[in-house]
């Protein structure tokens, strides 16, 4: 006698990371993150990885990530926070440690170095787990005054 497999039963949960840096825009990629865990179904996780050993550097720093999480966790996100001074690799290694499937990342700030990091981070993901999904989210661009002045009656 043969037994039907569910065909949910083996559907793998999605599990949604979003990589945070201390900045305030790291509310919005959490926000993102979570809209896309609300629709797949998924488990969100959070993660910052602090280059070296020692989160503690900077008071107002410290204050920041707290507030990060906190906004996280309301989300229903499960918090990480580890410190290495590899950080595109340790990325990778949780990501793989945690069976994650999709993972989001913010366009960085102006500089050519820090794109060169996200292009880093990015790279050693798709390199290490290609079946792994990446999304780079955007920076919001503010409007100039002259173009506000045409949105305004």
């Amino acid at each position: 006698m043969s037994q039907e497999l569910d065909p949910l039963a083996s559907k793998k949960t999605e599990k949604i990371l979003v990589c945070i840096t201390v900045q305030s825009s790291s509310r919005r990629l959490i926000k993102k993150a979570y809209e896309i865990t609300r629709l797949s179904g998924g488990d969100l996780h959070i993660l910052h990885v602090q280059k070296g050993s020692n989160i503690f550097l900077h008071p107002d720093t410290t204050q920041l990530l707290q507030e990060l999480f906190q906004y996280g966790s309301e989300l229903g996100g499960v918090v990480h926070m580890i410190c290495d001074d590899q950080v595109p690799e340790r990325i990778a290694r949780f990501i793989s440690e945690m069976d994650i499937t999709q993972v989001v990342l913010g366009e960085t700030m102006r500089s050519k170095l820090q794109r060169l990091v996200v292009e880093d981070i990015q790279g050693t993901i798709e390199s290490a787990i290609p079946e792994v999904e990446v999304m780079i989210l955007q920076r919001e661009k503010s409007l100039h005054i002259k173009d506000k002045q045409v949105f305004s009656s």
